[in-house]
């Protein structure tokens, strides 16, 4: 099995969407995406992809994603970002850019974020000075095989390289699995936020921060 970590490309934009749906929905039946764009999953990725090919450099944008390639074929893929960069305006600003061409309107877009709501009950509020690792996801054929280890490590290096001493994510409370790959790869658990209406649409109490010195 021959493994290859690469920068992602434009052209992986399809996969990432996959990537991006999968790491949202994490241990629950639907994640962030189903509720952004519910409906049909081939124009929910659609959709998704054309967000990590926008202009404005979100947490979606493909330039912060590495792809781990096993022979030759995309298996796993995560992110890396600066929140004092890719900021809640710019995520914002990149929506409007992209569901404005499809022919979004103002409720539209007043719709979409009402349901997605609940999920701002308990988004981590990552710190500017940190690094932030988002969208961690390998195809089910390829798990336990390293993949995520292999990008952890270097998304940590990229952190390192741009000055960060220290790295944050979030889990959704009761992923296991999850939880106990981060905290192999250095995470400590920092905070967590918990809500009522999280839990309720998501079925899932909410989202813990882990954090770890770079």
């Amino acid at each position: 099995m021959e493994v290859t970590i690469r920068n992602a490309r434009e052209t992986d934009a399809g996969f990432l969407a996959w990537v991006m749906v999968a790491a949202g929905r994490s241990h629950v039946e639907r994640g962030y995406w189903d509720f952004t764009f519910p409906g049909d999953e081939e124009k929910r990725l659609e959709l998704i992809g054309k967000l990590a090919i926008a202009e404005f450099k979100s947490i979606c944008n493909f330039e912060g994603f590495l792809v781990a390639e096993v022979d030759g074929q995309a298996a796993a893929a995560l992110s890396g970002y600066e929140p004092k960069k890719a900021t809640d305006f710019v995520f914002v600003e990149m929506l409007n850019e992209v569901l404005s061409k499809e022919g979004w309107g103002k409720k539209d877009l007043g719709d979409m974020f009402n349901r997605v709501g609940p999920f701002l009950t308990c988004t981590p509020k990552f710190h500017k000075d940190a690094w932030v690792v988002e969208w961690v996801a390998a195809r089910s054929d390829y798990r336990r095989h390293g993949l995520v280890n292999r990008l952890l490590e270097k998304i940590f290096q990229k952190g390192r390289d741009l000055g960060y001493k220290k790295s944050q994510i979030g889990v959704l409370i009761g992923n296991t699995p999850a939880l106990r790959a981060y905290e192999k790869a250095g995470f400590k658990f920092f905070d967590e936020k918990r809500h009522p209406d999280f839990e309720a649409t998501i079925k899932c109490p909410g989202i813990a921060r882990l954090e770890k010195l770079l």
